[in-house]
């Protein structure tokens, strides 16, 4: 079958008899994601521009993706919560989103800060301090510094996530070094 395609459906409330009306509806295969577009140009495995930090436009690449005003994107960053974006399929055969910014769980966070703490040592450092943080697995793309891996999938009629998860790399927003606390008028920070 060529993806979509008309399914008729009639119902039944008896098991036996089947209504003669009967109503349309497209069905289609998932997505399969197979790769990504980051802002900076660069795709998996290279070494520039291959992440997004919140605000930034990314592009998912993969086949299946049809025509539809109803896409949205799945962005799993480790947490409870997966983060639920609207998403376009462009013309040219991707789905493109805007990222969020997302929230972390501490390990994800501190792997990320210890990555961005190792850019002042020698770049032999700070590449085995990397790796070592990160801790992947032989045979993946390496993750770039600073950044931290999240799984994104694709549903495209907004609602049914098909469970294709694509890792892309999210430079989280910088955490402050000192926290300040505002308690308002009247308290004292006694």
């Amino acid at each position: 079958f060529e993806s979509p395609f008309e399914v008729k459906c009639t119902v039944s409330f008896n098991g036996v008899n089947f209504n003669t009306f009967s109503l349309p509806f497209l069905a289609y295969d998932d997505p399969v994601l197979t790769g990504a577009v980051y802002p900076g140009g660069g795709e998996e495995g290279g070494d520039a521009g291959t992440f997004c930090a919140a605000g930034d436009e990314l592009t998912l690449q993969g086949t299946g993706f049809i025509e539809t005003a109803n896409a949205k994107v799945s962005i799993d960053s480790g947490v409870e919560e997966k983060a639920y974006v609207e998403a376009a399929v462009s013309p040219s055969g991707g789905v493109v989103f805007t990222m969020p910014e997302l929230a972390l769980s501490s390990g994800m966070a501190t792997s990320a800060d210890a990555t961005d703490a190792a850019e002042g040592a020698e770049a032999a450092d700070a590449a085995e301090a990397a790796e070592a943080v990160e801790g992947d697995g032989e045979g993946e793309a390496p993750t770039p510094e600073g950044t931290v891996r999240v799984w994104v999938d694709v549903a495209m009629n907004g609602q049914n996530f098909g469970g294709n998860s694509y890792p892309v790399y999210y430079k989280p927003p910088p955490r402050p070094d000192t926290a300040e606390t505002d308690y308002g008028e009247g308290f004292d920070e006694e």
